[in-house]
């Protein structure tokens, strides 16, 4: 008797959930669904569509300027970390400099090269750009044998070594992890045709480190360094390598000074002066009356990030007084909107560090993985609640 009660109550639930059933049926049928040629499939209830969008993971790649020691709360020893070492925001090291440094040849791999600057280009080989005119220099198309998505790791180092293999190495020259020079420094620069402004050389001459002539002595031929560099874009709009270099100089085909806060192209142009890049910012001097707004000063340029939409992210050289964010230090990472977006010690929290310092610098930056969509932390505000009485 109870054994038949008990199979005509599974019976009533189960014909009571039916039309629940068929409502989620109908629910995960609603959802569209990508056919083989990209379109989308017809709903069945085009009210419970919803779109979505899946964010890859982001993680930010950096050097610091000092040396320090990361001691994790679950790690059993200290490990030290070098100014020369590729970081993550999120998990800390990712290469040593040894590692970065190995295949350039250079005997013995001591002391550390430092890390100046980091990219990670799109196409590989990079194309290199290619004068039309004395006025004109465009990048080529990429052709069948350059492959995309590299995963190659392009810097610079802070001091100027002997290779075995490559010969003299420059701190201005964009290396790669594989064991090459993408660019000598000179060829990032000699589009700009540096030179003294004083000086009237009677031929065009290239700069080359290995010859000089007695007519273009004036022309600085010296390394400019390479402080700041990104990938930039090859192809349609193409820019070439966008970097900063160490020092100013006088560019012969602009007719101006170039600034080592400024943005440039290797194709020749000031992609952003420094003062562009701050010019949503409000440095003020802390010391004179009535805060008055600093003009017409250099910042530097110490580490830059362009996104694929042309957003850019980047750190100062020196540090300011701002009248919206307060103290910026040259290891902030800021945006040419006019924003923190990141404080120097929420970069390198996930490394522990040891020191008890405010600011560890920042020397490279890298976004990774790039997408075309860009997302920036939304800056936290406080939320008010009110209370609410309960059961009155």
């Amino acid at each position: 008797m109870k054994l038949t009660k008990g199979i005509i109550w599974v019976l009533a639930v189960g014909l009571l959930c039916l039309p629940s059933a068929a409502s989620a049926y109908n629910f995960f049928e609603a959802w569209p669904s990508n056919t083989d040629d990209g379109a989308t499939a017809e709903l069945v209830d085009p009210e419970l569509a919803i779109d979505i969008h899946p964010i890859p993971y982001m993680d930010l790649w950096y050097s610091t300027e000092i040396d320090f020691t990361s001691a994790p709360p679950t790690g059993t020893h200290l490990t030290r970390i070098s100014d020369g070492d590729l970081l993550s925001m999120y998990r800390c090291r990712i290469k040593t400099n040894f590692e970065l440094c190995r295949r350039l040849g250079v005997m013995p791999m001591i002391p550390d090269l430092g890390l100046d600057a980091v990219t990670r280009p799109y196409w590989w080989p990079v194309p290199t750009p290619v004068a039309i005119s004395d006025d004109e220099v465009v990048c080529p198309t990429p052709s069948a044998e350059v492959k995309p998505y590299c995963k190659c790791i392009l810097f610079s180092i802070e001091e100027r070594v002997f290779s075995e293999t490559l010969g003299w190495i420059g701190h201005g020259d964009l290396l790669c992890d594989c064991g090459r020079i993408v660019r000598t420094n000179w060829e990032l620069v000699r589009w700009f045709r540096p030179t003294c402004p004083a000086c009237v050389c009677p031929v065009d001459c290239d700069c080359d480190a290995s010859y000089i002539s007695a007519e273009c002595a004036c022309c600085l031929c010296r390394d400019l360094g390479l402080d700041a560099v990104d990938e930039g874009v090859f192809g349609n709009y193409c820019t070439g390598f966008l970097f900063s270099t160490e020092v100013d100089f006088y560019s012969r085909r602009l007719e101006q000074w170039v600034g080592h806060g400024d943005l440039l192209s290797e194709l020749g142009y000031i992609y952003r002066s420094n003062a562009q890049l701050m010019a949503n910012f409000q440095p003020y001097d802390p010391l004179a009356p009535d805060d008055v707004l600093i003009a017409d000063h250099d910042f530097g340029l110490d580490a830059v990030y362009v996104s694929k939409r042309g957003v850019i992210w980047f750190s100062v050289e020196e540090g300011f007084y701002d009248r919206t964010w307060g103290y910026i230090s040259d290891g902030d990472v800021l945006s040419e909107s006019g924003r923190v977006i990141y404080r120097n010690l929420d970069v390198v929290r996930r490394c522990y560090p040891l020191e008890d310092c405010a600011n560890f610098g920042l020397d490279a930056l890298e976004r990774y993985p790039d997408w075309p969509y860009q997302i920036e932390p939304v800056e936290q505000m406080p939320i008010e609640i009110e209370p609410v009485a309960i059961g009155g």
